[in-house]
């Protein structure tokens, strides 16, 4: 813009019937690049209250089924050891999911898959198709308080999502499914007794199995400019006694990201970040509990071999 002050342009969505990414002509791409991403849609319907994701568009717009695999293909040319789905929520719809699985287990690939997707969306045909491919599939679970899922906007019901999540992991589990678990604490409304519920669960949850390919990781509530809770602040402020220490972090000197953690949840909770702790001090045995089949995958993730 030159000299002049930044001007906000809203402009059109890119049409999804042509791929824009050309990764072989890309120049900071080489062969067998240690992750290489891809997107297969744009856009999330869901309007979770923390993320900044819906300032974006909630309408989710994919690829074609044939498109998206073209996609894989080009970039399974340059011999990546990992492939990621970066879409904000990986096959929204059931039809397009379970058809493009099927495509993608067609193609024969043995290159360690991540993506990222709904826990209470996945069905038992998606985990039968994922059981045939090498994915780490990642769920954005955030709690198992049906309190906290209600303030968080994960679902309508708050009852029927967290008893949803809980037969979709315990299912993941039975199937020896590499899955990890992300989990949010301190989020405006949090109080010591949702905190404590969703805590509890995963301590009882692993304490039950005798082997878990469900690993659970945990952060604390960071506020985003765009989200819900950002443009409705005043509402968090006056129903649950919500503080955000530093609503505009982004320019304030100093360590921005822990800037934006400095939250006070409620009236009832100062500061709920003791919880992640508790969520952490469970990976030594979840690590120990995991199938061979699982760590190895893990150990490809997390090494890039």
């Amino acid at each position: 813009m030159g000299r002049g002050r930044p001007v906000v342009i809203d402009g059109r969505p890119l049409p999804t019937d042509r791929i824009y990414a050309d990764f072989a002509g890309y120049p900071y791409v080489k062969e067998r690049p240690s992750t290489l991403g891809v997107y297969l849609s744009r856009g999330c319907p869901f309007r979770c209250a923390f993320c900044m994701e819906g300032a974006k568009g909630s309408r989710w717009r994919p690829y074609s089924i044939e498109e998206s695999l073209r996609v894989v293909r080009s970039a399974l040319a340059l011999r990546p050891r990992i492939l990621t789905f970066q879409d904000a929520c990986f096959g929204y719809d059931a039809q397009w999911r379970q058809e493009f699985l099927r495509g993608l287990i067609a193609l024969g690939t043995d290159v360690p898959l991540w993506a990222e997707a709904r826990a209470d969306r996945l069905t038992s045909e998606d985990m039968e198709l994922l059981q045939r491919l090498e994915l780490y599939l990642q769920l954005g679970v955030e709690t198992m308080s049906s309190v906290m899922a209600g303030i968080m906007r994960k679902a309508p019901n708050g009852e029927r999502y967290v008893g949803t999540v809980d037969a979709t992991l315990r299912e993941l589990n039975r199937r020896r499914l590499l899955t990890k678990v992300f989990l949010i604490f301190n989020h405006p409304g949090e109080t010591p007794s949702t905190a404590e519920t969703t805590a509890t669960y995963f301590e009882r949850f692993v304490a039950e199995q005798a082997e878990s390919s469900v690993i659970v990781n945990a952060q604390p509530y960071v506020f985003f400019p765009g989200s819900d809770i950002a443009q409705r602040l005043a509402y968090y402020e006056e129903r649950y006694g919500t503080r955000v220490a530093h609503p505009r972090w982004w320019i304030e000197p100093g360590d921005q990201h822990a800037l934006a953690e400095v939250v006070r949840p409620s009236h009832e909770l100062a500061d709920g970040r003791g919880y992640v702790e508790r969520i952490h001090a469970l990976t030594p045995t979840m690590i120990a509990k995991m199938p061979a089949a699982a760590k190895l995958l893990l150990y490809r993730h997390l090494t890039n071999l």
